[in-house]
């Protein structure tokens, strides 16, 4: 009873202070719309799990209510509680968090165990807001780069926040393109001098047109058609959102290039996003590299490498009780032994509801 007393009270303190749509429907204030979901997830385990789903190995092993809390602090804290303008604050709220746990492996092979933690934006044609995002180390929380897509120029701004640390951790490979200083769709060729390359019309390299003034706007003498290539092929892997969006960078980091192609693994849960570029679940795993084949085959792969455990396992006990244990007890006792976590937890994309995505890689 007191939690409901709780409830009404957060409600009639905004009851006054919504706005009118230009359809005559009522909007909630954006403060309320935050408390009434802080309050739901701070109150609900149900709600939480409703509002989670999973993909990839839990790395941290932590539960849905504290990877929802830390995704609240980062609410909190960030660019977006901050905008001014009240439409961008209520397009924040169809914004679709994701937690995105990855090792970025250098040209040394080395690992470098990161948290990515990303707000990416629904569709619409009148948001001129980017994605939102920070990269943390996994092991100490340091705050590796940041992702500011307040300024309402449909641009997510990049920072690269640690740059000695990700230097000594992370060697390149020298083969990521890191001439632009924005990467994004362009529709006109206006030459910006605060741009190194800019690319318009990405059609035109789709179809092996041949590159001229009406495809490029700025081409340095220095960038070859190779390097072209490959600078269209890692705006295509980048994560921006929307069409017409772009990306602005703050340094010649080869690291900073790879942030938005993490981001991109957002695809996975949202739907919205991917349903026209990606047509089926398999499309988007095959895309991203996640598993090089289809679920089906994946599944297939999976059922033979659990046979051959079991098998396995009946050799070693020949002759003994063990041996005519069943394969489903065989594969608990190996997974207590081994005390590792799944591979892999592929789903489906289900249908669009405003859920929280958590993806481990």
């Amino acid at each position: 009873m007191s939690e409901c007393r709780e409830a009404m009270d957060i409600a009639s303190n905004f009851m006054a202070s919504g706005l009118e749509n230009f359809d005559g429907t009522y909007r909630p204030p954006f403060d309320f719309c935050v408390k009434l979901a802080e309050f739901a997830l701070a109150r609900s385990d149900h709600f939480v799990s409703r509002t989670m789903e999973r993909s990839g190995t839990d790395v941290k092993h932590e539960s849905d209510k504290a990877l929802v809390q830390e995704i609240l602090e980062f609410w909190r804290s960030g660019h977006m509680t901050g905008l001014r303008n009240e439409d961008h604050r209520f397009w924040i709220l169809k914004m679709l968090p994701h937690v995105i746990d990855f090792d970025l492996a250098g040209a040394d092979n080395r690992h470098v165990p990161l948290r990515m933690l990303i707000c990416s934006p629904c569709p619409c044609r009148h948001s001129s807001l980017g994605w939102f995002a920070k990269v943390l180390d996994r092991e100490t929380d340091v705050l590796i780069a940041t992702a500011d897509g307040s300024s309402g120029d449909i641009v997510t701004r990049l920072q690269l926040l640690a740059l000695s640390t990700v230097s000594n951790r992370y060697r390149p490979y020298g083969d990521v393109p890191i001439v632009q200083r924005t990467s994004g769709c362009f529709a006109s060729n206006v030459v910006d001098q605060e741009y190194d390359l800019v690319l318009s019309r990405e059609e035109l390299l789709d179809h092996d047109h041949s590159l001229g003034s009406t495809t490029m706007s700025s081409t340095p003498s220095t960038v070859k058609f190779d390097n072209i290539k490959n600078v269209h092929r890692l705006r295509r892997a980048s994560f921006v959102g929307q069409h017409g969006h772009s990306i602005s960078y703050s340094s010649g980091s080869e690291f900073e290039r790879l942030i938005p192609i993490v981001a991109s693994l957002s695809y996975l849960h949202s739907y919205y996003l991917n349903k026209q570029r990606y047509p089926d679940f398999d499309c988007l795993v095959m895309e991203f590299g996640i598993r090089t084949s289809s679920l089906e085959n994946l599944q297939r792969r999976d059922s033979e490498q659990r046979q051959n455990n079991c098998q396995r396992f009946h050799r070693i006990f020949r002759d003994t009780c063990w041996e005519t244990l069943p394969d489903d007890l065989v594969m608990k006792i190996l997974g207590f032994l081994l005390q590792r976590p799944p591979l892999h937890i592929l789903r489906p994309l289900q249908p669009p509801r405003q859920m929280t995505s958590i993806t481990h890689i």
